[in-house]
């Protein structure tokens, strides 16, 4: 039954036990923290904050940061939690889907985030590159709103558009280049490919 197994136990911990995500990438909106804090008053803490208990991550808040806080503020000495034990990579996209639709982000923090997690949690190719600030960098080409780049130094350009992740993965396999490379010298292509 996914990452919750059989069953779904909720325990009090002590709030000073748990450490909030160093890449949380949800922002403190004023309005809406003070929202949750007017609701955690009236109600307490109804929804437990969600918590890794995996090794080297336990007590990483993957869900809950601004009730955290709230709770915190107001004098709590515990709160519900309900843990998972995820690798990284996971947590982080269980924070995100935790909180893809509520609330601003934090777009800097957000920016260091990988690609394919971005994505694999629902981000749009389009929210991706405008959060990156990518574009082809091709005089001519425009962007999703229709905004033609900017020419950039002189030089000419070619624009490899692939139609899957493993195409993508295998070029930069075949050039040793990361994935945050962004642009190759043409000698080095001729080089891989024996051109």
């Amino acid at each position: 039954m996914g990452i919750f197994k059989d069953t779904m136990k909720i325990k009090y911990v002590p709030i000073n036990e748990l450490k909030p995500a160093e890449y949380n990438p949800r922002k403190k909106n004023p309005s809406t923290y003070e929202k949750i804090k007017k609701s955690i008053t009236q109600y307490g803490l109804v929804v437990p904050l969600v918590v890794n208990k995996y090794t080297d991550r336990e007590n990483v808040v993957v869900g809950g940061h601004i009730r955290l806080i709230c709770a915190k503020e107001l004098g709590f000495t515990e709160v519900p939690v309900v843990y998972v034990s995820l690798p990284l990579k996971t947590e982080k996209k269980l924070n995100l889907r935790l909180n893809k639709n509520n609330g601003e982000w934090d777009e800097n923090l957000l920016k260091l985030i990988d690609e394919d997690i971005l994505s694999d949690v629902g981000f749009g190719e389009s929210e991706i590159k405008k959060l990156l600030g990518k574009d082809s960098g091709v005089p001519g080409v425009t962007d999703d709103e229709g905004k033609e780049n900017k020419l950039r130094p002189k030089t000419d350009y070619i624009v490899v558009q692939f139609s899957s992740k493993e195409q993508k993965a295998s070029f930069q396999n075949t050039l040793e280049i990361d994935k945050k490379t962004k642009s190759v010298d043409w000698d080095k292509v001729k080089g891989a490919y024996k051109i």
